[in-house]
Formats: C-alpha cells, sequence, structure tokens
C-alpha cells in the first residue's frame, strides 16, 4: 500500500498513456476494416508523388 501512495502519480500517467494507445490502436483497426489506408495519405497515393508510400499503401481494387 505504501509503494502506491508513493507512485500513484505515475500508476495514473501510465494508465492514461496505455488508454491513449488503445484508443488509437482501435481507430487504426477499425480504419483498415473500412478500407481506409493507415499510411496517412487520404487514400489517394497514386495522385501523390511526394509520399514514401507512393502507390504502396493500400491494395488497387
Amino acid at each position: 500500500m505504501i509503494w502506491l501512495k508513493n507512485n500513484i502519480g505515475s500508476v495514473i500517467v501510465i494508465i492514461v498513456v496505455l488508454a491513449i494507445a488503445a484508443l488509437i490502436v482501435a481507430g487504426i483497426v477499425k480504419g483498415r476494416k473500412k478500407g481506409k489506408p493507415s499510411c496517412g495519405c487520404g487514400g489517394s497515393c497514386d495522385s501523390c508523388a511526394g509520399c514514401a508510400l507512393n502507390g504502396s499503401c493500400r491494395e488497387k481494387k
């Protein structure tokens, strides 16, 4: 109990960081199920010449 009392701030920060990470992963998974690319190019990789993943962030349909 003393350990928890001395480290409550760290425990709260870890919980918040894990919750944010879980929300980010859930958003990526949800987007992938809808066919949205995860590379951040907005889905128009073919027209984005400056994109590092030009033409490879999702499969052609």
